[in-house]
């Protein structure tokens, strides 16, 4: 059985499973601009969903594929981000072409030295012109809006410089850094690993979860993270 969920993901862990309990973290009060959902067998909740800005995020520890699969088949047309073996069990169309990786923070992180920019009002606007310079960004007023909701309700932290910008989004789960962006002229001097040590120092005891691209894995590697698994954007077959 398939029914909106009113509590969010329990008994799943990794990555995905930390993005959908941010989103739940701060969405959850909103009816119908996140919604969640469950699959329950004799063993309890065996899967996890949710579906925020044309997008579903999975996540599923059960046997039964046929009625997940039946059931997003009759979803709004979505891509669906999940892991590997989900989309495998499920028989979804796609490619699995991003790293889930993993860092856990030590609770005496150094705080570094440098301090990041105060965060004025103008702030998330700021960092979404910043990280459209290394990612695709569909909409800047839809990036902004969702940004400063999760600011102002404690569901993000948010690490400012004139140069760079880095998102961590906070769940029961354990946190995701969802975006760090450089800008051009100052890549490959060290300003990325800054930006993310200032974040990480952020949330001392947690572990951080990210996905990244193959030729981004040296750099999170480099900075305490280590590959989980492997995931990415799948389609139903119709």
């Amino acid at each position: 059985m398939i029914r909106r969920a009113m509590q969010p993901p329990q008994g799943f862990s990794g990555a995905i499973a930390a993005e959908i309990a941010c989103l739940y973290a701060c969405y959850a009060p909103l009816e119908n601009t996140a919604v969640f959902y469950e699959q329950i067998d004799k063993q309890g909740v065996c899967a996890y969903a949710s579906r925020f800005a044309g997008q579903i995020c999975l996540v599923r520890n059960g046997d039964d594929a046929q009625e997940l699969t039946e059931w997003l088949r009759f979803m709004p047309k979505s891509p669906i981000f999940c892991e590997e073996k989900t989309a495998y069990d499920l028989s979804l169309t796609g490619q699995a072409d991003r790293h889930l990786m993993r860092c856990e923070v030590p609770l005496d992180v150094p705080v570094p030295q440098e301090r990041p920019t105060f965060l004025s009002p103008d702030a998330p606007r700021k960092a979404v012109r910043l990280l459209k310079t290394g990612l695709c960004v569909i909409s800047e007023d839809d990036f902004v809006a969702d940004l400063t909701y999760r600011l102002y309700h404690g569901g993000a932290r948010l690490t400012l410089s004139e140069t760079g910008a880095c998102i961590l989004l906070v769940g029961s789960n354990g946190c995701v850094l969802s975006a760090l962006a450089v800008a051009p002229t100052h890549q490959h001097c060290g300003e990325g690993s800054r930006l993310l040590r200032q974040s990480l120092a952020l949330v001392p005891g947690q572990t951080v979860y990210t996905c990244c691209e193959e030729k981004l894995r040296a750099f999170y590697e480099m900075n305490g993270f280590c590959a989980i698994g492997k995931a990415g954007l799948f389609g139903v077959k119709h």
